[in-house]
């Protein structure tokens, strides 16, 4: 087991590779849309990601890239052009919102070497689809699902992503039923985190900590790890029920904006200090020595970034419940084998 109070070189990298989306979700962290046009700077992008490749031992172990956005299917010919210049034998994936997705798109994706489809999944109800998503219409809810189920079958790996809020609290158990239906890999879980967007919307969207609670002792009551295995982000106390709890990630990769900066997370640009710009020369090097010298700042001894917006969402549950609050400190420190980013 590792620890993360103990320094983590940088293994993977978010490369938010657009700002521009075809849906303006009130939930939406980076606060995207349709009005965003930037794209990434391919070039610099690359020269960064053989920055971190290339980087020291001691401050990289470079291994994994996930594409994110704005939606990634916008900018599809430059998550191509990166993935076709990067090395072989690394873990690539995409977030999508899966609408603009087709056979052909998902076949050139796998042909690139693509390891993983991360398609965001928020309810089994049409007629609520329009409302979590907006923009969305509700015949979009059949193309998400026959392009997560047509990528299924042709073997790479799928995952699921449910922003859990007020809005689909109540579908969460058909959510995990489509899932394993599907054929999905995993279906990864993460309660709406108060941040760009969706910081503006808290009171209609979140959930308080029991309420998540309750979510969470329901769904663990039908999991079955032997179908589509469950990845629960972003909220610790999940573990209790005996569901999967991916520790936070970022204390292993980085996240690249479409404007350079270099942060430790997304959910926490607002917040967070600046790592440096991968714009500039030896930009992303000269983040990794900041990184490393200012490590023990940016963690808390949790495993828990300080400026981490997600905490909002359980933090009251470790003063009220102190046996859970001292198990949570502890096994917080864990990376939990076999869960991927």
């Amino acid at each position: 087991m590792n620890y993360v109070n103990n320094f983590q070189p940088i293994t993977g990298a978010d490369v938010k590779i657009t700002d521009l989306c075809n849906f303006r979700c009130d939930f939406c962290v980076n606060n995207d849309g349709i009005k965003k046009v930037e794209v990434v700077n391919k070039y610099k992008v690359i020269k960064s990601l053989y920055e971190l490749i290339e980087a020291p031992q001691n401050l990289a172990r470079f291994e994994n890239v996930y594409f994110t956005g704005g939606e990634t299917v916008l900018a599809l010919d430059t998550v191509i052009q990166i993935m076709q210049a990067l090395p072989e034998g690394l873990f690539t994936s995409i977030v999508t919102n899966g609408v603009l997705l087709n056979e052909d798109k998902i076949d050139l994706l796998i042909a690139n070497r693509l390891s993983r489809i991360k398609i965001s999944y928020d309810t089994t109800d049409k007629r609520m689809l329009p409302i979590i998503r907006n923009g969305a219409r509700q015949e979009h809810l059949s193309v998400i699902e026959k392009n997560a189920e047509y990528a299924a079958k042709k073997g790479i790996a799928v995952c699921l992503r449910v922003a859990l809020g007020r809005l689909n609290e109540a579908v969460l158990n058909d959510i995990y039923k489509k899932a394993v239906d599907l054929g999905t890999s995993t279906l990864q879980i993460k309660p709406i985190v108060m941040s760009g967007r969706a910081h503006d919307n808290e009171k209609e969207l979140s959930l308080t900590p029991e309420r998540l609670m309750e979510c969470f002792s329901k769904l663990s009551s039908i999991y079955d790890p032997s179908k589509t295995k469950i990845s629960i982000s972003c909220f610790p106390p999940a573990r209790q029920f005996g569901l999967p709890v991916k520790n936070c990630a970022n204390h292993s990769k980085y996240y690249l904006n479409t404007d350079g900066n270099i942060y430790i997370c997304n959910y926490c640009t607002e917040r967070s200090v600046v790592m440096g710009n991968y714009l500039e020369e030896n930009g992303t090097l000269k983040a990794l020595i900041k990184r490393r010298e200012s490590y023990n700042e940016i963690f808390r001894e949790n495993g828990v970034l300080s400026a981490c917006a997600a905490q909002d969402n359980y933090s009251h549950l470790l003063d009220d419940d102190p046996c859970l609050g001292s198990a949570i400190r502890h096994n917080g420190l864990m990376v939990n084998e076999g869960v991927t980013a």
